[in-house]
Parts: C-alpha cells; structure tokens; sequence
C-alpha cells in the first residue's frame, strides 16, 4: 500500500528484504533519483580526486554485507526495484559526505512527558534539517520478516539512517547530527564501521530504552550523534562519540537536543556559541518554551514549537533558507509513544499545519 502525500509518499512494506526494498524503489523511482542527483551536484564542489571515495563506500558495503546482510538485499532490491544502479543506490546509503562534513546534516529532538504533559504521554518531535537543496522523504510503515513492525522517516532510497523511528514494543528514537572542527574520525574503520549510526538497526534489535543503549555502546561506528530515546518507562538522551557514549536526562520530563553536546565529558568537543550559533539559540528556545508550559503540554504545545521562528531568520527551531544560509527543515515528525502513533509533515510544519484560535473574550458556550 502507497500513498501519496504533500512532498513525499507514505509506505507500507512487508515481505522479504529484498521484497521491501523492491517496492520501495518502484513506488519512489523518480524521488530515489533526485535524491542521487541532488547530493552528486552538492559534492561537485569538493575535490574527490584527493581521496578514493568509491573506494570507500566499496569497503563499508563489504562490512554492511558481512554484518547486516538483509541490508544489503534491501539496497539491492531498491536498485532492482527503481531501475538505477546499485553504485548510486550505495552512493546515499553509504553517507560519507556527512563524516567528512562536506554536507552538515543538523536537526532537532524535543521531547516532553510525564509532569511536563497534561496527559501525562510521552511527545517525541523530530525537525530534520538539511542544506544544499531539498531531499525527498517518505513515511514508512514496515513489517519485518519476524513480524516486527517499525515506523521510519527517511530519505526516499536511504533505508541506513532513517531520522527518527518507531517500533511496535513503543521504542521510539530521534536522532541529531554533532558537528565540528574538533572532533576526529577514522577512515580506516569504513572497513569495520557504520557510517553513521542506524537508528533503524537499534528500533529492530531493542524493545526499550535500556536494551538501545546497550545496542548502541556495542555499534562500531565511524562517528557520533545526539540520541533521545523514548518508552513508555522512560527517556533519555544519549549522546556518542567514535568511541564514547554518555547518558544524561534521565530524571527530566523535558529533553532537548541540536547539534552539540551537554554532557560535561564531551564539551569539549563543541563549536563555540559564534561559530554556530543556531545549534546553541534552538535548544534554548525548546526548552524555555516548554518550561514555561510545564503540566500543559499537549500535541498542539509540539506544534507549536515544531513550528517556531523565535531568533529568526537563521537561528529558528522550524528552518527556512535565508541568504547563505540554506539550511531547511525538511520534515517534522511526532511521535505519541503511548499511543503507538507518528504525526509526520514532509514540509515545515509552519507551511503544512495552519493555527487559529478565537480570541479568549470572544469565546461562548454556544446558548
């Protein structure tokens, strides 16, 4: 089943790997491939002469096929399925371009449960933002061989780093990138390594928060991200190095996190408040926001702050290019983990989701 949404499609897969994959890319042929053209024309400006990048994704294919060999019967069907070759289909499965930092992806995680909620239900927003053009999205509902099902939003094509998932034990899972000059990766370890954390790999292998963060410590990985992790007993942050993990959060109702980290043993690593400001002004707004309705917050509280422009124009929670500037908000995403339900817009939620209220004096009882 398919269907056709405002910038992008909702899915519904099931079947074998392969099979996923194969409808997957029959059903989104024409958005896989702008996907492909539109990283290859953003890496046009780089000098890939002074590394072997096919090289590189060659040899961390060969590490995805000996790890996670479903994987790689997904992206094979995905080719077969589109009619485009696996080279490409690797080419934005195997992303690269992010560790080497040539296209910082940024993003936001903002959640709110327990006291801070006026039901008490656990609200997970995902804000996906990304530079250098728009990337075509889909909601995707999968049942996995075994019977799990997840929901995923991703790249059209991209099946390794979804950005934000669900899974049917209501594990929910929002990841953020962390980007700066002074942290360091290996290139040596794409031989042995994810790219980037899969966040779709830890919503199959876990039922809840402990047993992902469990998952995640034991990844090889060849960088890092921001984490929340969310169930019905809990949420957490947890926030990843190369090689170092850190929890933190665990006690709060409220959780928040951009593109640095918080947590005192990897501080250090981050740009300072001038050099990226956006990362610093977003978390702020978050959580001033929802602080300031703490014991209220309702789904429409995360619209609300899904949506935000506070610091405008550039250092906005809800993200539209300005100037030089061009990182957008591509999609946002919540998730009500009790309620096993994701709300997804693949636009800015301020563009998709329209907010009017009468004026308090106004209002009646309709006698």
């Amino acid at each position: 089943m398919y269907r056709k949404m405002l910038n992008g499609y909702y899915l519904e897969l099931d079947g074998s790997f392969y099979e996923q994959g194969k409808k997957h890319g029959e059903v989104l042929k024409a958005e896989i491939q702008k996907n492909i053209d539109r990283y290859k024309e953003a890496l046009r400006q780089f000098n890939l002469q002074k590394i072997n990048y096919e090289k590189l994704v060659d040899d961390n294919f060969e590490f995805l096929k000996k790890n996670h060999p479903e994987y790689a019967e997904e992206l094979q069907g995905l080719s077969d399925g589109s009619e485009i070759e696996l080279d490409d289909i690797l080419f934005i499965n195997i992303p690269l371009y992010f560790i080497l930092r040539w296209l910082p992806d940024e993003c936001s995680s903002i959640l709110a449960r327990n006291k801070a909620t006026a039901d008490g239900k656990t609200y997970l927003i995902k804000n996906r933002d990304m530079g250098n053009g728009w990337v075509e999205h889909a909601v995707i509902k999968r049942t996995l061989p075994n019977g799990k099902q997840l929901i995923e939003v991703s790249g059209a094509g991209m099946i390794t780093f979804p950005g934000n998932v669900m899974n049917c034990d209501g594990l929910a899972i929002s990841t953020s990138g962390v980007w700066s000059d002074k942290m360091s990766f290996d290139l040596n370890r794409v031989v042995d390594s994810h790219a980037l954390i899969n966040s779709r790999l830890i919503a199959e292998n876990a039922a809840n928060v402990d047993e992902a963060i469990d998952y995640i410590e034991k990844m090889p990985r060849m960088t890092g991200l921001n984490i929340v992790l969310a169930d019905k007993e809990k949420a957490v942050s947890v926030e990843v190095t190369k090689d170092n993990l850190r929890v933190a959060n665990e006690a709060d109702d409220i959780i928040v996190r951009t593109n640095h980290y918080e947590h005192p043993d990897l501080v250090q690593l981050n740009p300072n408040r001038e050099e990226y400001k956006s990362t610093f002004f977003r978390k702020e707004r978050a959580e001033a926001y929802l602080q300031e309705h703490f014991g209220d917050v309702r789904l429409q509280e995360m619209i609300k702050i899904a949506s935000d422009h506070e610091n405008g124009p550039i250092n906005t929670i809800c993200r539209h290019p300005h100037g030089d500037v061009d990182s957008n908000t591509i999609y946002t995403s919540i998730i009500v983990v009790e309620d096993f339900e994701v709300w997804t817009t693949l636009s800015q939620a301020c563009l998709s989701i329209n907010h009017t209220s009468i004026d308090e004096a106004k209002r009646s009882d309709n006698r």
